[in-house]
Order: C-alpha cells, then sequence, then structure tokens
C-alpha cells in the first residue's frame, strides 16, 4: 500500500510541470498503421480497438500509451523510427531510448545487458501468426497437418530469432533470409517466396495489406509461437524505476478492465484458433 501511494505522489509531482516528451522506437510501418488506426481520435478515450490498420503492433503502440495514462504518468510521445529489432534492442540497452512503443520477446530482453521487462502483454501461449502469400498461393488446399509446408519456400529473417527458430523447426522447401520485412513482402509479391509470417489479420479483413501488395492468409496457416512479449525498458534512462512501475501498474488497471484481451483479440490474437503446431 505505501508504495502505491509512494508511486501515486512521485507520478503527481511529475505532472506538475509540463513533463518531456517520451522517446519510443518504433518502427516506421508500425507508425504509419499506428496514425491510420489512430484517425482524429483521442487515444486515452478509445475502449473499442477496430479500425483501419489494426494490428499487433498498432496495439502494441496503443496500449503502451493507455497503460502509462492510466498511471497518470502521461508523456507526449517523441516517435524515433528503429526498423531493426536487432538495432532497437541495441539503443535501448545503450540508453539512447528510454523504451521500444513496440512488445519484444521476453527471452531477447533478459538476453540483452541493461534492459528491465514489463509484465507481459501477450503471455505464453498467446502469440498466434498466421501465413500470408499471394493469392494463387493461398488458395491452395488448406493446411491441416504440419507436412504441408513441406512444399512451400518460406521467407523470414534470422535477426527474428523467435519467428525463424520456429520455422526451422517445421517442414519446408525452403526458409530465406531476409534482413526487412518489406523485403520479405517483396519477395511473396514477386514469386521468389511463397509464404511468409505475420500476425494474424483483425476480424472483417480479407488480406494483409503492406503499402500496395496485397497478401492473402494461407487458410489452417495458423502458428503458434512459443514464448510471451513484454514491453522493454533502458535501465540506463534516468526514470526507468518509475517508468516501468507507471507501466506495470497501468498494463494491470487495462488488464482488471478487459481492455489488453478486448485490443488484441480485436486484432485477431487471442482468440479460438488451432493452430498447426503446440503452444508453448
Amino acid at each position: 500500500m505505501r508504495l502505491g501511494w509512494f508511486l501515486l505522489l512521485v507520478l503527481s509531482a511529475s505532472l506538475a510541470a509540463d513533463p518531456a516528451p517520451l522517446p519510443l522506437a518504433v518502427p516506421a510501418d508500425v507508425y504509419r498503421d499506428y496514425e491510420c488506426w489512430l484517425g482524429k481520435r483521442t487515444l486515452a478515450n478509445i475502449t473499442d480497438y477496430h479500425g483501419p490498420c489494426l494490428r499487433r503492433d498498432v496495439v502494441d503502440v496503443a496500449l503502451f500509451q493507455q497503460a502509462l495514462v492510466a498511471a497518470g504518468y502521461a508523456h507526449d510521445p517523441q516517435w524515433e523510427i528503429i526498423n531493426s529489432y536487432q538495432r532497437t534492442l541495441l539503443e535501448l540497452s545503450r540508453g539512447k531510448l528510454p523504451a521500444a512503443a513496440t512488445s519484444l520477446w521476453l527471452k531477447d530482453i533478459e538476453a540483452t545487458p541493461g534492459l528491465a521487462a514489463s509484465d507481459a502483454v501477450l503471455p505464453v501461449g498467446s502469440n498466434l501468426a498466421q501465413l500470408y502469400g499471394r493469392e494463387t498461393v493461398a488458395g491452395n488446399t488448406p493446411l491441416t497437418q504440419l507436412q504441408q509446408l513441406a512444399q512451400y519456400r518460406i521467407v523470414s529473417s534470422s535477426q527474428w530469432d523467435t519467428d525463424w527458430q520456429l520455422l526451422q523447426t517445421l517442414p519446408h522447401a525452403e526458409l530465406l533470409d531476409a534482413n526487412h520485412w518489406m523485403t520479405m513482402v517483396r519477395w511473396v509479391n514477386h514469386g521468389r517466396a511463397d509464404l511468409l509470417l505475420a500476425p494474424p489479420l483483425q476480424h472483417g479483413r480479407q488480406h494483409l495489406t503492406v503499402d500496395a501488395v496485397m497478401l492473402a492468409p494461407l487458410p489452417g496457416g495458423m502458428l503458434c509461437l512459443p514464448g510471451s512479449r513484454h514491453f522493454a525498458i533502458s535501465r540506463q534512462w534516468p526514470e526507468a524505476e518509475l517508468l516501468q512501475q507507471a507501466l506495470d501498474h497501468g498494463l494491470s488497471i487495462l488488464k482488471r478492465e478487459g481492455r489488453v484481451q478486448q485490443a488484441y483479440q480485436q486484432a485477431g490474437l487471442m482468440l479460438e484458433a488451432s493452430p498447426l503446431n503446440a503452444c508453448e
């Protein structure tokens, strides 16, 4: 109880003066989709997360900010575009930025010096991902067993350790390594690869649209990625402990209100889906 009152007092004091903007790492494509999803709405007032461009990464960005608002630690974001997952970890570990607005895998946070992890936003067993391909590929026979993946060339990135390790254990005709997300999209679109792995679509959406490229979900091609996802905070940041306490406190409020589960459900995760592989 004393800790709660202390945190409330510190947070109130921090808001007495105009708080400085909070620098947050975010990939360019996630920032574009977040702006598309938010539109002219006020983020603090949003409780129904449906909207254009919604996906898991967009939910991450929204919940990160809403958690801080709920805890009374409301700082305007200062978006810092970082398109590499590994560079995000590096910049946070060096204290260049206080946090990333998108969630990261717990094992990556724990393996990177100088980082702390928030409470889980996506616990073990809820990290679903969907295989996508060109319309001609996705229109093939629905997947009912893992062995059917042996006919497909799948593109991912070895920098995305969790995705890469899972795909290495699954049947495939070839596993292609691309450094950037847009490279993966182009390879699938141009036929160099057949499939890529990305978060599920929100309800009502029929295609994954990336810039001008439209990819269709492969029927039955839902996979469960191992591990849990959390927000990463740089321990080198002057207010790191206060930021982590506020984030966890705010997330606990949003979870109690059912908003965390609702947001990810509306983005296509945490559904009654039956992935091809076992969740771990």
